[in-house]
C-alpha cells in the first residue's frame, strides 16, 4: 500500500474524469492533479493529511471535492482556475488558506468558512466573479487587503462580514470587489 501521491503523478492526464485517491494515502503530492481539465470529481479519504502546492491547478471541470478532516492548510494555488467549482466547504480543522488558493474559480459562487480559520492569504479569492455567499469569522487573525479582489458579485452580507473582520485586525486599506 503507498501512502502517497507524488509530485505531479497525474499532471496532466486528459484520463481522468472521476477519480478515488485509495484508503492509507496521507500527502497529495505537489501538482499531482495539475493539468487533468478532464477531472470532474475527486474522492479523498480522511487519512489525507496534506495536500500539495497547485495539487488541482487547473483542473478546469472539478466541480466537487470533500477536504477530509486532518488537512490544516490549504496551500498556495491548490484549486487555482478550478473553474467548474460552485461551492466549497471548508471544513473545522482548515486553519489557514495560503495565497492564490482559489485564484481564478470563476464559477464558485459559495464558500463555507468556519471560526476556526485563523489566515486568508493574498489573492485567495482574486477573480472569483460569481462568489456572492462567504461569511468571514471576526475571529480571523490575517487576512490579505486584496483577499477579495475582482469578487464583484458579493453579497451585502458577505461584504459586511469581511469588513468587520478587517476592521476587528485594525486594516484600514482593502479592496473588495
Amino acid at each position: 500500500m503507498f501512502t502517497e501521491i507524488k509530485k505531479r503523478q497525474y499532471e496532466g492526464d486528459q484520463n481522468l474524469v472521476d477519480y478515488t485517491v485509495p484508503n492509507g494515502v496521507k500527502i497529495i503530492g505537489q501538482e499531482a492533479f495539475a493539468n487533468c481539465t478532464n477531472l470532474c470529481t475527486i474522492w479523498l479519504p480522511e487519512s489525507v493529511e496534506v495536500i500539495g502546492k497547485g495539487a488541482f491547478f487547473n483542473c478546469t471541470s472539478l466541480e466537487e471535492i470533500v477536504i477530509p478532516p486532518k488537512v490544516k492548510c490549504i496551500k498556495e494555488h491548490t484549486f487555482a482556475y478550478c473553474e467548474s467549482m460552485g461551492e466549497i466547504f471548508i471544513p473545522d480543522n482548515v486553519e489557514t488558506i495560503e495565497d492564490v488558493a482559489f485564484l481564478g474559480c470563476e464559477n464558485l459562487e459559495k464558500v463555507h468558512l468556519t471560526e476556526y480559520i485563523v489566515s486568508l492569504g493574498k489573492s485567495v479569492f482574486y477573480g472569483c466573479n460569481k462568489l456572492k455567499d462567504i461569511i468571514v469569522p471576526e475571529t480571523i487573525i490575517e487576512m490579505s487587503p486584496k483577499a477579495f479582489k475582482r469578487c464583484p458579485s458579493l453579497s451585502e452580507e458577505a461584504i459586511a462580514s469581511i469588513e468587520a473582520a478587517y476592521k476587528s485586525m485594525k486594516i484600514k486599506k482593502y479592496v473588495i470587489g
